[in-house]
């Protein structure tokens, strides 16, 4: 009896060893902050005392008393603080005070079809870089709801 029920548990654990296992693939999303990519499992990336948080539903970056002062993709040059890479609409909304300084890079740049950008909040964003400040290939723009840019380029 007791080599049976052996016999039948290791015939299961065989056949389910035989079945497909669904992998579950980290998503890269288009978005480097402070020298990082986004992914489905990094949401968050520190910068200095504060964070940038991405939401991919909603496609909102949120930058709280992030200071950024590392480049975006390895294999970009100049470097930029936040880098948008291919057709991605981006909000960026600002929580308190916020910088990117670059001594040789940029400050944000898309380089999409149709990248725009929305930066909003009631926070700050210091950009001081040597390349462009904000930047966008065939995008819009827009500064609203009260966020606040000091921009020396």
């Amino acid at each position: 009896m007791k080599k049976k029920l052996f016999a039948i548990l290791l015939s299961i654990v065989m056949v389910a060893g035989l079945l497909p296992t669904v992998a579950f693939a980290e998503e890269n999303y288009n978005l480097y902050v402070n020298g990082e990519q986004f992914t489905s499992e990094k949401l968050s990336i520190a910068c200095g005392e504060g964070t940038a948080s991405y939401d991919p539903n909603t496609k909102t970056l949120t930058l709280d008393n992030a200071t950024i002062t590392n480049g975006g993709k390895s294999d970009e040059s100049p470097k930029y603080g936040i880098r948008v890479v291919g057709d991605t609409d981006l909000t960026i909304k600002l929580s308190g005070t916020n910088s990117i300084t670059l001594d040789n890079g940029g400050g944000i740049f898309a380089d999409g079809s149709s990248d725009n950008y929305n930066i909003i909040g009631d926070g700050k964003l210091t950009i001081n870089v040597k390349w462009d400040a904000l930047y966008t290939l065939n995008g819009n723009i827009s500064i609203s709801e009260g966020a606040e840019l000091d921009i020396t380029s």
